[in-house]
């Protein structure tokens, strides 16, 4: 029911965006929070082109800054969605589809423009379509290949335009597909260490994924940090009463102690 919200008319129209980033905005400065973190795909919608997505992303994003500066807000992570879009159905980066591909780096790119511009203090990369279904479908190396290449480039451009902000990584196991590449924080480190980009990124690790495989809810945040490869936690959790969904709080508070230990002590 959205009667009564001025914010909301349930349109995916720019206007609605602008009313929805506003209502945002308002919704954080009475709670106190300091800190906030989005994508480009909330931001705006898409366009019929690119470039009229581009116009419209330019638009928010300077109305962004503007709020930013009046509430004292922070952004502490941004993002490229490169999931949502029918699109990416079979992927972004390991897309067998290279005009995908292409189209993923160009969305990368300009995401990160806008991380500069709002002075995000993370950039991060999610995947959760780079995967498969059965490894006979897929080409593995030359799948893995494609992703170390957008994460090489990012790496390069951050450099070009002198983004200040840390690259991050956030690994799923699985859903929506049976398997993904990035399945967990040893084999994502092992995929940078192999294109030797271990330098250039961190892991934004979600322990709910950790639960999903049926590890202790610290497992990865303490592969992670044994290597000081630990970027970034989140405090979600997993059970199976919660059917695959991640986002609900962290509920045992002597897992979440382990995880704060880890961190504090990185």
């Amino acid at each position: 029911d959205r009667k009564g919200r001025s914010w909301e008319n349930g349109s995916r129209s720019l206007s609605n965006y602008k009313r929805r980033m506003q209502a945002a905005f308002e919704f954080f400065n009475k709670l106190g929070v300091r800190y906030y973190s989005a994508s480009d795909r909330d931001f705006s919608p898409e366009g019929e082109t690119w470039e009229e997505t581009n116009i419209m992303l330019e638009e928010t994003t300077t109305m962004a800054c503007n709020l930013q500066q009046q509430s004292g807000m922070r952004l502490l992570y941004f993002a490229a969605d490169l999931f949502s879009h029918p699109r990416y159905m079979n992927g972004a980066a390991t897309n067998p589809n290279f005009h995908v591909f292409a189209y993923a780096c160009a969305q990368v790119k300009r995401a990160m423009d806008m991380a500069k511009l709002l002075q995000a203090e993370n950039f991060v990369f999610f995947h959760p379509r780079d995967g498969y279904q059965n490894p006979l479908q897929r080409q593995i190396y030359r799948d893995i290949q494609h992703l170390g290449h957008l994460y090489r480039m990012a790496a390069q451009y951050k450099d070009k335009i002198g983004y200040k902000g840390h690259l991050l990584i956030q690994p799923k196991p699985f859903g929506p597909l049976r398997h993904q590449y990035e399945s967990d924080a040893m084999s994502t480190m092992q995929m940078l260490r192999h294109f030797g980009m271990e330098r250039s990124y961190k892991l934004y690790v979600k322990p709910a994924w950790s639960r999903m495989m049926g590890r202790p809810y610290h497992h990865d945040v303490y592969m992670a940090s044994a290597f000081s490869m630990l970027g970034l936690v989140d405090t979600a959790d997993n059970y199976p009463e919660a059917n695959g969904s991640s986002d609900i709080c962290a509920a045992n508070v002597h897992d979440a102690t382990i995880v704060m230990k880890c961190y504090m002590e990185q």
